[in-house]
């Protein structure tokens, strides 16, 4: 009868409901290393970045960006665009959330000194295509829809800018294909921009501010929408360098 089904259907959903509740949880696992590269001392590792799926790590050494399927460890390198020399830089930046492709970021010293960065879409299958020129990609949207990037490079941040994704004077944001490109943050003369990163709710970025006008100087890391507007401060003060 109906009521039967009912009766059934109700002792069902307790048991559940009870076994949810009871059930006792899985022992954490301990941690395990895992060497994924074998560089020399000679050739750093730098910018590694693992695919959304885990199947590939992406990283830069001295020869460009290198490819490497975790599972087998089968490793090989993506060639550099032809408009870049062996001495320029070229490292990725972060992946697209499909885990094709992964935007990358080239740094070059022209012959008159003045150093310049471009950010480039590289494809696992196919060849890299320039995004645009004066732009350090940061990081890409949860959606894939925006990249996050840096320009007006600043070259008199002190030693934190030897390393690390390079301090800046403005924050921008692009389409996947280098298009419509904007600005959200600005320098106001005092202040300069890294370690931009998008939130995983896909709506504000992240960064890190320093404030050149206090000594030692002040690091705060704060967000922004994606359709700009005033700053939220996250983390103010926390220790600079002198």
């Amino acid at each position: 009868t109906r009521r039967s089904s009912d009766l059934v259907a109700f002792a069902v959903a307790l048991l559940v409901t009870w076994w949810i509740a009871h059930r006792i949880p899985e022992p954490p696992r301990d941690p395990t290393l895992r060497q994924l590269t074998t560089n020399s001392s000679e050739n750093p590792v730098s910018h590694a970045i693992i695919s959304p799926d885990g199947k590939y790590l992406a990283y830069g050494d001295s020869a460009g960006i290198r490819l490497q399927e975790i599972a087998t460890g089968q490793t090989h390198a993506i060639a550099k665009p032809k408009t870049l020399s062996e001495d320029d830089a070229w490292f990725p930046s972060a992946w697209f959330p499909d885990g094709a492709r992964m935007v990358a970021s080239a740094i070059r010293t022209n012959p008159d000194g003045r150093v310049s960065s471009s950010s480039w879409s590289v494809p696992i299958l196919g060849n890299p295509i320039l995004l645009r020129d004066d732009a350090f990609a940061q990081s890409v949207s949860p959606d894939g829809s925006l990249i996050a990037f840096t320009r007006n490079r600043a070259f008199d941040a002190g030693p934190m800018s030897a390393f690390g994704s390079p301090w800046a004077r403005e924050i921008w944001v692009m389409g996947p294909n280098g298009e419509d490109a904007r600005k959200l943050v600005s320098s106001d003369g005092k202040t300069l921009f890294r370690c931009v990163q998008w939130s995983p709710a896909n709506g504000r970025i992240a960064y890190v501010e320093l404030r050149e006008d206090r000594n030692p100087h002040a690091l705060d890391i704060q967000t922004i929408t994606s359709k700009g507007g005033p700053p939220d401060v996250l983390l103010p003060d926390f220790p600079g360098y002198e």
